[in-house]
Order: C-alpha cells, then sequence, then structure tokens
C-alpha cells in the first residue's frame, strides 16, 4: 500500500509539471494566433505559406521553452519571464502599428520613433474592445505562467543541446519548403514567397509567411546584422562632394503659380502621341493644351516593372538605380523626407493615389505610405466589381468611393490618378 500510495503522488507530480509547462505555452500561441488572425487581411496566398508559418512557430516556441524550462527553475523563470516580456512587447508594437498603418511593424522604423511617438497612446485607445481583451489575455496567462513556473533541480544540458541542434538544423531546411526563388531580374518576384523571404522587402507578406516569431528574429537580423547595406565611407564622401555642396534654388519662373490650388497628378500606363487628338482623347488633349508641357522629359525604361520606376521618380526625384522590377522590393524601408506628397502634406494638403490595382501589386500599399501619401486607393481592394469594368479608367472618377475622396471637401488635396486602361500589350479581346 505505501507503493503504491508513492506511485500515485509521483504520478500526480508529473501531471502537475506537465500542466504548468502547457501554461507556460499558452501565452506564446496566443500571441501567434492574434497575428496570424491579423495576416487574415494581408491578400496574399500560396500553397506552401500557411505550413510553413505554422512550422516557423512551432519552432521557435519550442526553442523559448527549452531554453526556459531546462535550466533550474529559477533561472528558468527569469528566462522565461524576460522572453515573454520582449515579445509581447513586439506583440503590442505589431497590432498597434497594423492597426494604424495597415502593414506590420520593422525595427528600421525604430529610427523614426520620434515622429510617431505622441501618436501611442491615441493608438492604443482606439484599436478597440476585442483588441484590449486579447492584450488582457497574453498579458494575464504570461503572469500565471511565470507564477505557476515547473520546478526543475538541475539543468538538463542534453535535452537543450539537442534541441538547440535541432532547430539550427530545422531552420537551415526549412526556407527550402517555399520552393526555389526566381531570377531576380523577373518582374513578379514579388508572387513568389521564397523571393518575398530571402529579399525581406514586404513586412505584411512576410508576416503571412514566417509567423510573428520568425518574422521578428529574421527582421531584427536583417536591420541590424545582414552586410551588404552599411554605409561606406567613400560613397558618403562622394555624395557630399557631389551634392553636399550645391546651393538649391529658391525660386524660379514658375516659383508659387500653383500656390493655393488642388493639385491633380495624372500618370498614364502608357500612351503613343498620335492618340492624343482633339477627335481621340478630347478632354486630355485639351488638358494639355492648357498646362505645362515637358517636352525635354525622358522617362526611365529599365525592361520590366517601369510603371513603378515612374512612380518612383515623379514622387521623390529619384531614378531606380537597379535593373528591372527590383525597386519596389528594395527601398520601401528608405526615407524621403522631400517627397512630393510629403512636402504638400507640410502645407496642409491630403495626398492621396488611385490606381485599379491591387495595393499588393508593387508592394504599392507599403511603398506609397513610406513615400508619404495619405493612402493608396485601389478599385480591386476597395470597391465591389462583380464584372471586369474596374479596367476602364472612367471608373477612376466614377466610382463613388473614389470620387468621394478625390474630390472630399476641406483641406487642400494632392491626387495621384494612375490610369489602366492604355496599358500595353493588346489583343483583340
Amino acid at each position: 500500500m505505501e507503493g503504491a500510495k508513492t506511485e500515485k503522488v509521483n504520478s500526480g507530480s508529473v501531471l502537475c509539471v506537465l500542466c504548468r509547462m502547457l501554461l507556460c505555452l499558452v501565452p506564446f500561441l496566443l500571441m501567434d494566433l492574434f497575428i496570424r488572425m491579423l495576416t487574415k487581411n494581408v491578400s496574399y496566398s500560396a500553397d506552401s505559406i500557411t505550413f510553413t508559418s505554422i512550422l516557423f512557430s512551432v519552432l521557435w516556441i519550442s526553442l523559448i521553452l527549452s531554453l526556459s524550462l531546462c535550466p533550474e527553475r529559477k533561472i528558468g523563470r527569469s528566462i522565461y519571464g524576460i522572453l515573454f516580456a520582449l515579445c509581447f512587447v513586439m506583440f503590442l508594437a505589431q497590432t498597434l502599428y497594423f492597426s494604424r498603418m495597415d502593414f506590420f511593424f520593422g525595427f528600421h522604423l525604430i529610427e523614426s520613433a520620434e515622429e510617431g511617438k505622441g501618436d501611442i497612446i491615441d493608438t492604443f485607445a482606439n484599436v478597440g474592445f476585442v483588441t484590449h481583451l486579447k492584450y488582457i489575455a497574453v498579458l494575464a496567462s504570461g503572469i500565471f505562467a511565470i507564477v505557476k513556473f515547473p520546478k526543475c533541480e538541475k539543468i538538463r544540458w542534453k535535452t537543450l543541446l539537442a534541441v538547440l541542434l535541432l532547430f539550427v538544423i530545422l531552420h537551415i531546411v526549412m526556407p527550402n519548403l517555399l520552393g526555389r526563388a526566381n531570377d531576380s531580374l523577373a518582374w513578379d518576384t514579388w508572387r513568389n514567397p521564397r523571393n518575398v523571404y530571402e529579399s525581406f522587402g514586404d513586412s505584411n507578406k512576410n508576416m503571412k509567411i514566417c509567423g510573428f516569431y520568425e518574422y521578428t528574429a529574421r527582421d531584427f537580423y536583417v536591420t541590424f546584422i545582414r552586410t551588404g547595406n552599411e554605409e561606406r565611407a567613400e560613397e558618403l564622401e562622394f555624395l557630399n562632394t557631389a551634392y553636399g555642396s550645391e546651393t538649391p534654388h529658391k525660386k524660379n519662373a514658375y516659383t508659387g503659380i500653383f500656390e493655393g490650388k488642388n493639385v491633380i497628378f495624372l500618370q498614364l500606363e502608357g500612351i503613343d502621341d498620335w492618340l492624343l487628338t482633339k477627335e481621340d482623347m478630347p478632354n486630355l488633349h485639351g488638358m494639355m493644351k492648357n498646362s505645362i508641357v515637358f517636352d525635354n522629359h525622358y522617362s526611365y525604361y529599365s525592361g520590366g516593372g517601369s510603371t513603378f520606376n515612374s512612380e518612383l521618380a515623379v514622387t521623390t526625384g529619384f531614378v531606380n538605380p537597379v535593373s528591372y522590377a527590383e525597386n519596389p522590393y528594395s527601398f520601401n524601408k528608405n526615407h524621403y523626407p522631400e517627397s512630393l506628397p510629403r512636402k504638400l502634406s507640410e502645407m496642409g494638403y491630403r495626398t492621396n493615389a488611385f490606381h485599379m490595382n491591387t495595393g499588393e501589386y508593387y508592394m504599392r500599399g507599403i511603398n506609397y505610405k513610406n513615400w508619404g501619401y495619405d493612402k493608396y486607393f485601389s478599385l480591386m481592394d476597395d470597391c465591389a466589381y462583380t464584372d471586369d469594368s474596374y479596367m476602364l479608367d472612367r471608373e477612376l472618377v466614377q466610382n463613388p468611393v473614389f470620387y468621394e475622396n478625390m474630390f472630399k471637401k476641406g483641406e487642400p488635396f494632392m491626387n495621384y490618378v494612375i490610369t489602366f486602361t492604355s496599358h500595353t500589350p493588346f489583343d483583340i479581346t
């Protein structure tokens, strides 16, 4: 009877430890789950994404628990508390930033923290009751897990080393589940999960591919550790020599002629000048005859993604320095304080961009925010169509959602409008 009693006590003790270990798992699972729910708003899908992101999360949570549970209780609980606190801070940053900007937070944004610190309290107050409940659930489960942290009398070195070795091997192998990367010159690299993961330029797609923990770790690596992005002394010296001593022209013949007026910037996907006649295109012809015409303007063509290259040039004043379609995925983390929308925003203008295609295409949803536009509007994303009429350029002004946001009364506005109907190549349909 005494042996049976001992066996019963031991079984109960094991069950208690297992329950406490499961408690340690809960807050990390909740954070991953709640972030995963936000990624449903990201219009990007591929067969490998969901499976790979779940595996990444399982891998990182297993590592976190192993680092916490293998040492003796006092040390393990401290490690667990620190890791939970770090993850919870990042969880708050991601949910708050996504609620405000519609894309996820990245470490490169720390440089701009001073600009946004005044909005933090307001953003937190307006994320909604359900989100506040999520914060409470994660925080409460984390604190409870720390209080009920399981006992361990000595460090389990073999278990810890085995987990670490397995983590390294699997982490090296797992990106292969995303498939093979396209050639860097392909125009549609933004669709290939492996390209998205390797370049790590699109925060929304990467969060969907990686999950919360892999995204956080890789973002830290890409921002602070990965080589190739550091400033080199010879490059800085060249830029300072070439441009640092230039005196900007404050006034010229055009200075002030549009002061106080609204701006509609129209960019056509593609058009030949023989079509711009009074008979074929009377409205544009009339606008051209009553506008400033820059005869010596030359659009840069790089073989692919040239629409977006033009968007970069006219918005920021910079020409795309790399070939083909790398620009949308390479420079969205740069800062453009002198961009056209930012300068007009400083003057009290509402600045928006309007186009047919999705915000996912060429990462326009993220890039346009980065350039300083208030919002990128898409007929495909923001409006409900049951046919193909969204491809007609007249919808850019006839659609009630677009019309309302283009010509909303109040502050002056700048509308950047990109057409689609004239996009080449054509076929008989």
